[in-house]
């Protein structure tokens, strides 16, 4: 008489048959699913340059030049004015950092320390102050001098605008380099203060954006005035 086999051999058998197919299936449905959301996001991003292409065209459809140029002016004055505050109190906060005795007297300071200092500092200081009304009434006043011509006021806004500007970038290169130098510390020294690379990095970003933002608030001040 032939003997049996296990039964429990002919069950992972059966399931062994069962499941192979279905892991077949299970992956082939899978990597479809995946072509399927990639189709939709290919999808999704073609139509969502072409509506910013539409609203982009539509805008300067019905806009005039003046408008657009005013509308420039203001956002990028508002920009101008909120980033310079913030340098101002970055700056401020560094200073505050560096005159702890928990921060100066020790190897390692804890990131949340940090984090916690920098998110509780909220001092309208005097550098903070002039800052912000520095670059206010430059801008007002270089808006000014465009609509009543007068180009000796614009050439001394303009030469003080790039004075500081050139030291802020000179201060951004600094960064740079001590960014730098600390960041392949880091690579030596994992305990070294991250913190610190991150707040030259906001530093540096700050600094360079300045510029830019000036000069585009120059160009669109004289814009609105040029136009016909």
């Amino acid at each position: 008489m032939p003997e049996l086999p296990d039964p429990q051999d002919v069950v992972m058998h059966v399931l062994l048959w069962l499941g192979v197919p279905a892991l077949l299936i299970g992956v082939l449905t899978t990597v479809l699913t995946l072509l399927a959301w990639k189709q939709f996001a290919v999808a999704a991003a073609r139509h969502g340059r072409t509506a910013l292409r539409t609203a982009r065209d539509s805008a300067l459809y019905w806009s005039t030049e003046r408008q657009r140029a005013t509308v420039k002016f203001v956002v990028c004055s508002a920009c101008f004015i909120a980033i310079a505050y913030a340098v101002a109190q970055l700056v401020g906060f560094v200073v505050q950092l560096s005159q702890e005795e928990s921060v100066t007297k020790v190897d390692h300071v804890d990131w949340q320390y940090v984090l916690d200092q920098a998110l509780s500092y909220q001092r309208w200081g005097v550098a903070s102050r002039w800052t912000v009304i520095a670059a206010a009434a430059s801008i007002v006043l270089l808006n000014i001098a465009d609509l009543a011509s007068v180009r000796p006021l614009r050439q001394l806004l303009v030469g003080l605008w790039t004075a500081v500007l050139v030291v802020g970038l000179l201060g951004a290169a600094y960064l740079a380099f001590a960014g730098a130098a600390l960041a392949i510390g880091l690579l030596m020294d994992p305990t070294a203060p991250v913190w610190l690379l991150v707040l030259e990095v906001l530093g540096i970003l700050s600094l360079v954006l300045l510029p830019r933002l000036g000069k585009t608030i120059d160009t669109s001040s004289r814009q609105i005035y040029t136009f016909d």
